[in-house]
């Protein structure tokens, strides 16, 4: 199994990383398309929204969300703190 952060591909070197991966993946059993095997695998460096997106939580335009009373933060990693009003109760 092949493991990388999402920063890792952002990098200068990511072409270099993917072509030694394709490689890798050519001469062994990293994917394996019979077995429904997927051995490369690309951790997220933003947890929080992938789990969001997972719930089906999506952004909208600010014009069409009202002023929130409470937000939740469940597993928020990155979230400008400028951006929650003053008014509003927050669970971290």
């Amino acid at each position: 199994m092949v493991l990388v952060s999402s920063i890792t591909l952002e990098r200068s070197d990511a072409p270099a990383l993917m072509n030694y991966v394709n490689l890798l993946q050519k001469n062994s059993n990293l994917i394996n398309k019979n077995s429904h095997w997927n051995g490369f695998n690309v951790l997220h460096n933003d947890v929080g929204r992938i789990n969001a997106l997972e719930l089906g939580i999506t952004s909208k335009s600010p014009s069409e969300v009202p002023t929130p009373k409470v937000i939740y933060l469940l597993g928020a990693d990155n979230f400008r703190h400028e951006e929650i009003p003053e008014n509003s109760y927050v669970i971290y």
